[in-house]
């Protein structure tokens, strides 16, 4: 039983790092992520860099996701939510688009 939950445990992890991993590719292909961005990795939409709770901007990027009804964040998505709340301009500026709390 304990080699069964490792396991599955261990799976969980792999899916989870595999997801957000594209989650990161889909925002550095689209805003080509300057230093400080591609450095900062999950603590761009999560409040730190091992992930977990989801900052601002994290947050108003699951709500598009949901609304747009796509099962994974694209382009378009970044692109939306990027004209929203200056997000896009503090990326460009290789700040993160929200602080951490």
């Amino acid at each position: 039983m304990k080699k069964f939950c490792g396991v599955f445990g261990l799976l969980g992890i792999v899916a989870m790092s595999m997801s957000t991993g594209a989650m990161f590719k889909v925002f550095h292909e689209t805003y080509k992520a300057k230093p400080n961005l591609e450095a900062a990795k999950c603590s761009v939409c999560h409040t730190t860099v091992r992930g977990g709770k989801l900052n601002a901007y994290g947050l108003d990027l699951q709500t598009a996701i949901k609304k747009s009804g796509s099962p994974k964040l694209t382009a378009a998505i970044l692109a939306e939510v990027g004209k929203t709340k200056g997000y896009g301009e503090k990326i460009a500026k290789d700040q993160l688009p929200a602080p951490a709390k």
